[in-house]
């Protein structure tokens, strides 16, 4: 019989019993399957690594950085999260597909590749996979899941054969009305708290200047 600590106390555990989801810090040279226990059902992977602050321009703004920087600009919708574990097996990196709903900027030599319905693919850290029968949750800490069936915006730079990189600081999760950033301690900054209209409007005004 083992035992896990609930609210300060030692609760017994049953022999073969699955323990609660456990939080487990990332070893970057550790193989996850030695990070498991054998009563583990589910883990919680975080990786509490250092994340970058994003660049704001002269009035503290961070969307004409961003749109300025940015080889693509789309509100995409996502259709699948494939996840596996890095060839190290030390972590998880996932290959996020979907499809363009709607292209606020991209350069002219690459219109035609994006047109609305055209489709998507960037990889993510982190996600959800299966190891020797044990869930595992993976993710960076500070930095919010992707979702299938969500719709984003982002601010993207266009890899060698049409692959997209994007980061946590410059993708936003949209709403009918408004957008969240993918940072959970971010404070709301001038894309997030706009409406999803104005942040278009101002992207659009932002592209034609840089285009003079």
């Amino acid at each position: 019989v083992s035992s896990v600590s609930l609210i300060g106390q030692s609760q017994p555990i049953p022999q073969g019993q699955a323990l609660p989801r456990r939080f487990v810090q990332r070893s970057p040279n550790t193989p996850i399957s030695q990070l498991l226990r054998a009563n583990d059902k589910d883990i919680d992977l975080v990786d509490n690594r250092d994340l970058p602050m994003p660049m704001r321009d002269e009035h503290r703004q961070l969307l004409p950085v961003l749109t300025r920087s940015a080889d693509l600009i789309a509100i995409i919708e996502l259709a699948n999260i494939d996840s596996a574990l890095t060839p190290d097996r030390t972590w998880v990196m996932s290959t996020a597909t979907g499809r363009i709903v709607e292209t606020l900027k991209a350069p002219q030599e690459m219109t035609s590749r994006f047109p609305v319905g055209a489709s998507i693919q960037f990889d993510w850290e982190g996600g959800v996979v299966t190891l020797d029968g044990h869930g595992v949750h993976a993710r960076v800490a500070g930095v919010r899941d992707i979702r299938p069936g969500t719709r984003y915006l982002a601010f993207a730079t266009v890899l060698d054969g049409g692959a997209l990189l994007v980061a946590p600081s410059t993708i936003y999760e949209v709403s009918p009305a408004s957008m969240r950033s993918m940072l959970d301690s971010a404070q709301a900054d001038d894309i997030a708290s706009d409406t999803v209209a104005s942040v278009k409007r101002r992207i659009a005004t932002i592209a034609k200047e840089k285009q003079r």
